[in-house]
């Protein structure tokens, strides 16, 4: 009986250590099924705005602001949750933009610690021209802090429609992704 309660100890003990390495949203850990993923969204006050086989998107606050799309992205074949994007509601300034990026970014930062970031505009655009959010329609806003983590990767930034992301990319199960899209490649060669 004892050894039976060592190798159960055990085994939960690698249950835990197992969780603890993936990369969380919201205090979920990626890398679980896709369906147990969104039920516990849903708990949290999210509900399911769209849903396709590749992505489901939910509605939700997060860091404290209404309203924002967030995209799970399930692996193919095993439909556990690798990707988990969150797009905040778009900005009509420049000023907004950014100051939310910034807010978020140096929370992050302090979570995290410091990121590798890209903050620039293309020419013919330079902050303070007035143009700035015609800079960001067009692709020529390049805003962007990666986070690079041991459970994966999390990347904030300005997407070119006005509105900032955040990224979170899990390292486990990103793999498995990855090994599952390319034994479909290899069984249609």
């Amino acid at each position: 009986m004892k050894r039976y309660l060592i190798v159960i100890f055990v085994l939960v003990l690698a249950a835990v250590a197992n969780a603890q390495e993936h990369l969380t949203f919201k205090g979920i850990p990626l890398g679980g099924d896709i369906s147990l993923f969104v039920s516990k969204l849903e708990l949290k006050g999210y509900y399911v705005e769209e849903k396709s086989y590749d992505e489901i998107l939910m509605i939700g606050d997060f860091a404290g602001v209404d309203t924002c799309e967030v995209y799970l992205s399930p692996t193919p074949k095993s439909r556990l949750v690798w990707n988990v994007t969150v797009k905040f509601p778009q900005k009509a300034s420049w000023h907004a933009l950014k100051d939310e990026y910034l807010s978020l970014k140096e929370a992050y930062t302090e979570k995290y610690g410091e990121p590798e970031s890209y903050e620039l505009f293309m020419s013919p655009y330079e902050e303070g021209d007035g143009n700035e959010m015609d800079a960001v329609y067009k692709g020529k806003c390049g805003y962007a802090s990666f986070y690079t983590l041991d459970k994966g990767n999390i990347v904030l930034g300005i997407y070119n429609d006005g509105c900032v992301f955040v990224i979170y990319e899990d390292a486990i199960t990103y793999k498995v992704c990855r090994d599952e899209v390319e034994a479909d490649m290899m069984n249609d060669i």
